[in-house]
């Protein structure tokens, strides 16, 4: 629909703004319907963007070929545009915020001449939910918008979810100028060990049954001739089903000083062509290996500063004890 399906002010100015600068020949608010996800798909065919599969081994479903250069974004031309350079922590690259504002507004200027902006109210997270967060993203691209629908719930509900006058992130989406050598991808982020405290504060207010179980699994373990012990793909499974099996009280375990680990016979090997010895090393917890991993970790934790939770360092600490010879 070409016409604005809300009242929201903010939100119409966001968009009328957006519109003003990279000036598409007409703007698209999305309602996320299957006839709308039926024309966009049909629209993506003629292109050439998209393949429809067999219909009948694969309903609904289409093949998209990309570039191997293709990717989400690229670390070194992602910025953290936070007042303070402090608040981007270590792990991100940091720029001042009204210069990045004045530079993405240079290469957006006339970005979408001749072509549709599609406007994509979207809820991270089920409509309603007291954790989903909504937001509106423009975009030139009918396969973002497609996209979208597949990875949010996008369009009238969204928007109603909205109401009037509701919060939400705003979004811009761009294919060439800044994605283009040289320029810059722009992230909403935050400071590692705020994003660490983030999750570590669910102990505090949760209850403890229901925090998640985690566990580390490493299938990459290589023999010395450098080839793979794991077969990975889907004998992965046979991990997971030990996993889901300690969950739930009735998978056996051997504690080492990184952690309990399947015991002997109770992961599921039949069929599968891993020998006794390569079971070992699989599963070995290499006490040097493991030091020199600490020293790795120590090195990174210093990085993050006063900022690091304090739960973090008492984890390390245990690691480091966990470590050490027995007496």
């Amino acid at each position: 629909m070409t016409t604005p399906p809300t009242s929201h002010k903010a939100l119409l100015r966001f968009v009328e703004d957006f519109a003003a600068l990279a000036t598409p020949e007409r703007v698209e608010w999305c309602d996320g319907s299957p006839a709308e996800r039926d024309r966009l798909s049909q629209l993506l065919i003629d292109q050439g963007t998209v393949v429809r599969l067999d219909p009948a081994k694969r309903p609904a479903s289409f093949w998209a070929r990309s570039d191997p250069r293709d990717v989400a974004r690229v670390e070194a031309r992602t910025f953290i545009c936070s007042v303070k350079p402090d608040d981007a922590g270590p792990t991100n690259n940091w720029a001042d915020p009204h210069e990045m504002r004045a530079r993405l507004t240079r290469l957006f200027s006339g970005l979408m001449r001749g072509r549709t902006m599609y406007v994509l109210a979207f809820s991270m997270g089920p409509i309603g939910s007291p954790i989903a967060r909504l937001g509106v993203q423009l975009t030139k691209s009918a396969y973002v918008a497609l996209s979208m629908g597949t990875m949010t719930r996008v369009g009238t509900a969204a928007l109603h979810a909205l109401g009037d006058d509701g919060q939400f992130v705003p979004r811009l989406h761009s294919v060439g100028a800044p994605l283009a050598p040289g320029t810059a991808d722009v992230a909403c982020g935050y400071h590692m060990a705020d994003y660490f405290s983030h999750w570590l504060s669910f102990a505090e207010r949760t209850d403890p049954a229901k925090l998640p179980r985690i566990y580390s699994v490493n299938w990459f373990r290589k023999d010395t001739d450098g080839h793979f012990l794991w077969p990975g793909f889907g004998e992965n499974a046979r991990v997971l089903a030990w996993i889901f099996d300690r969950c739930a009280g009735r998978a056996a375990a051997v504690p080492t000083p990184i952690g309990n680990i399947p015991a002997a016979g109770a992961l599921e090997l039949a069929g599968l062509d891993v020998d006794a010895s390569e079971l070992a090393t699989l599963l070995e917890a290499d006490v040097a290996e493991w030091r020199r991993e600490l020293a790795a970790i120590e090195a990174h934790y210093a990085t993050f500063g006063d900022r690091l939770p304090a739960a973090l360092e008492r984890q390390l600490h245990q690691l480091a004890a966990n470590l050490e010879p027995s007496t």
